[in-house]
């Protein structure tokens, strides 16, 4: 996630630029993402259209984000259409480039999938196969609780679309991920810079907010949602915040 983000290689050492490009190209399809399409995926669209579906087809706010059907009624249209969706958005937004590298991808990526079946059936489900299924399963289920707490009064803004997780021991093991408000104000802040820029801005965070913030691990946040308790899960968070999809307000054009 970071690496899509910022470099990890320092410029300063021999092969920098081929060795920053290895988790995007090589290892994004052992997690079920062909070989440059996270970056389209996450930095262009999710970040770019910010949340805001149906631009960006991760976006949570045309679900409903209080039952289990939702979460899997998401899941179920990212896996069905991104292959298609994310080369058609490129081109929409004029990045040719990254539309013709993700249509060559998939074509290889599943080219690949019938040769090493065909071969080695183990081999391709233990590289490919389960990876394939689990990987974007588990993206998309980790992005949905990211974004399931939305202020209605202002789903656009990067203060209302998601939400920080603070005192969460869930931060010591992914990054610092759950500064997600950090994450959408600055996404190339390094992740251990994300807790001291939390802190001196929070005037401007209750300022936008009024303390938008959550002390609950995301696990709980998941379980209390998927099991309709709701109104527990939302009292974590100190402003008003939306598990429905809201009207259609925004014009398609």
């Amino acid at each position: 996630h970071y690496t899509a983000h910022r470099s990890l290689i320092s410029p300063r050492i021999p092969f920098a630029s081929s060795l920053n490009q290895l988790p995007q190209l090589v290892r994004a399809n052992f997690w079920g993402m062909p070989a440059g399409m996270y970056h389209l995926h996450h930095c262009v669209m999710h970040h770019g259209s910010n949340n805001i579906f149906p631009w960006d087809l991760s976006g949570t706010t045309g679900y409903r984000r209080d039952t289990v059907l939702g979460l899997l009624h998401y899941i179920a249209n990212f896996v069905i259409h991104t292959f298609l969706f994310l080369p058609y958005y490129a081109v929409c937004k004029q990045r040719y480039g990254l539309a013709a590298l993700s249509v060559a991808s998939m074509i290889g990526y599943f080219a690949t999938f019938h040769v090493l079946c065909s071969l080695h059936p183990p081999v391709f489900w233990i590289s490919l196969g389960f990876s394939s299924i689990v990987g974007p399963c588990a993206l998309m289920t980790g992005n949905f609780a990211q974004h399931q707490f939305i202020n209605p009064r202002d789903p656009t803004s990067n203060y209302g679309l998601t939400i920080n997780l603070i005192a969460a021991p869930f931060n010591m093991l992914t990054f610092n991920d759950g500064y997600h408000i950090v994450h959408h104000l600055n996404s190339v802040a390094h992740w251990s810079e994300m807790p001291l820029y939390f802190i001196k801005n929070l005037d401007e965070y209750e300022k936008q907010v009024r303390g938008q913030q959550s002390r609950e691990r995301p696990a709980l946040s998941r379980i209390g949602v998927r099991h309709l308790c709701c109104d527990e899960a939302a009292s974590r968070c100190t402003t008003h915040v939306q598990l429905l999809p809201p009207p259609p307000t925004y014009p398609l054009g």
